[in-house]
């Protein structure tokens, strides 16, 4: 199982070309939901968003709290990493 965390507002927003072109690439998330940075804290610009997504084989689920989401994939077995 791994389990990350994405989105958070003590987390530095990734580089992407959004995030380029707004120059926001570097900045924290911060507390504002209605502050989009780059493509959001979800993508496709998204400031805050609910809900729970799982992949059609059921191995990958993501949890969105409103400031950020976790993401819990769970490997078959017999790998490693």
């Amino acid at each position: 199982m791994k389990i990350t965390a994405r989105g958070w507002p003590w987390q530095t927003v990734d580089s992407h070309w959004a995030s380029n072109l707004d120059k926001t690439t570097g900045q924290k998330y911060g507390w504002n939901p209605f502050s989009v940075k780059g493509m959001g804290r979800f993508g496709g610009g998204w400031a805050f968003k609910f809900g729970i997504t799982g992949s059609s084989s059921l191995r990958d689920w993501v949890i969105d709290l409103g400031f950020g989401s976790i993401r819990i994939t769970f490997k078959k077995k017999g790998n490693a990493a």
